[in-house]
C-alpha cells in the first residue's frame, strides 16, 4: 500500500465516520422532537377539559365574592373585575345584532 492510498482511505474512513456520527445525533435529536410534539399534541387535545375547568372556578370565584368582602376587596386591588354573566338568550327570541361596544356598526354596501 502506498503512502497516498494510505492517506486517501484515512480521510475516507474519518469523513464516513462523521457522517454516522452526525446522522446518529440528528436522529436522536429527531425522536426527542416527535416525542415533545406528541405531548404537544395531548395537551392541546385536552383544552377544552381546561376551559371548563377555569370557568368553573370564576363562577366559584363570583358567587363567594360576593358573599365575602375581604374577597372583593383583594379582587379589586389586584384590578380583577368581578362581573356577573349575561342572561342567557331564550329560544324564542331573536338572535342580537348589536356590535360589541368599541366596534364600528357594519356599513351598508349599496346606499
Amino acid at each position: 500500500m502506498k503512502a497516498t492510498q494510505f492517506w486517501i482511505l484515512l480521510i475516507c474512513s474519518l469523513v464516513i465516520c462523521a457522517l454516522l456520527l452526525k446522522e446518529f445525533l440528528l436522529s436522536r435529536t429527531l425522536y426527542y422532537q416527535e416525542r415533545n410534539m406528541g405531548d404537544a399534541e395531548e395537551i392541546a387535545a385536552s383544552g377544552s377539559s381546561y376551559e371548563a375547568a377555569w370557568k368553573q372556578l370564576a363562577i366559584r370565584i363570583y358567587e363567594v365574592g360576593h358573599q365575602d368582602p375581604e374577597l372583593m376587596n383583594v379582587l379589586k386591588s389586584e384590578n380583577i373585575g368581578v362581573h356577573q354573566a349575561p342572561p342567557a338568550v331564550n329560544a324564542t327570541s331573536p338572535p342580537s345584532t348589536a356590535e360589541p361596544p368599541g366596534y364600528p356598526a357594519p356599513v351598508p354596501d349599496h346606499p
